[in-house]
């Protein structure tokens, strides 16, 4: 990811649904473990926070996962886990060397192949990846094992029957980092030039789009609205848009499962 950092104010222009004030009740800087030295924090007075593409990235997520109903002091963590630590999908120990390369990430990225989802119950959260029922090689077939195999995972409480039965949140990664990235590029810049804390001494780095590059951003940004349009009607069709009480695990999956069918996946 690129090593230019930004603002709070640039922060909250590049991600639409979250405001500056916001982002800076949460607090960012309690995390700064996730990325050490990648973000710069000072007490001064009128002096407002650099911080990296990982965590602008990790506060979006963030942001996301509060909209679903997760509280920002778990939401925030596990985004930041995403954004800044890379690793393996959960799953099965995979002997042969190429298979296994092929379920590694780097920090702030999908895994190249299949889906990546992001799962959260309470403090305890998991980047996954669900592969395509249809290869037998895929360690997770379907979203639902995936939450059913974290669910036997989860180390926060120990009685069976409250692992089994914690809610668990879940989100689609693909194509979310391709997308604030882009948004950075088209916000900030204008943004910057008005700072004259920081418009002399750092510079944005200068990446032409080409009409390649457009072409898949919006490929990438119109595969998450459809799929945010089609679990808001899935939601209205199962009943569950007007509760006074957060969504179950099984609810927001059966939101999930019912808004793939609506897109015909």
């Amino acid at each position: 990811m690129s090593g230019t950092r930004y603002t709070i104010p640039e922060t909250a222009a590049a991600i639409p649904w979250a405001t500056a004030p916001q982002i800076r009740r949460w607090e960012p800087q309690r995390y700064q473990a996730y990325g050490p030295g990648k973000d710069e924090f000072s007490e001064g007075r009128g002096s407002d926070a650099l911080l990296s593409q990982e965590t602008v990235l990790a506060i979006a997520i963030a942001s996301r996962l509060v909209e679903l109903g997760v509280s920002p002091s778990y939401a925030l963590p596990a985004a930041m886990g995403f954004a800044h630590i890379g690793g393996e999908g959960s799953g099965a120990f995979e002997v042969d060397r190429e298979k296994a390369e092929s379920r590694m990430r780097y920090a702030g990225k999908t895994f190249p192949e299949g889906e990546t989802w992001i799962l959260v119950a309470g403090q305890d959260s998991a980047v996954v990846n669900v592969h395509d029922p249809k290869n037998a090689d895929h360690q997770f077939r379907s979203l639902q094992s995936a939450i059913a195999d974290f669910q036997k995972n989860l180390c926060a409480d120990k009685d069976p029957y409250l692992r089994k039965n914690k809610p668990v949140t879940v989100m689609l990664l693909d194509g979310f980092p391709e997308m604030i990235e882009q948004r950075i590029k088209e916000t900030v810049p204008t943004i910057r030039a008005k700072n004259t804390r920081l418009k002399k001494s750092s510079a944005l780095e200068e990446v032409p789009l080409t009409p390649e590059r457009r072409e898949k951003f919006e490929q990438l940004t119109g595969r998450i609205n459809d799929r945010h349009e089609a679990e808001s009607q899935a939601q209205k069709e199962l009943g569950l848009d007007n509760l006074s009480r957060d969504l179950t695990s099984d609810e927001r999956l059966q939101i999930k499962l019912r808004g793939q069918e609506l897109l015909g996946e």
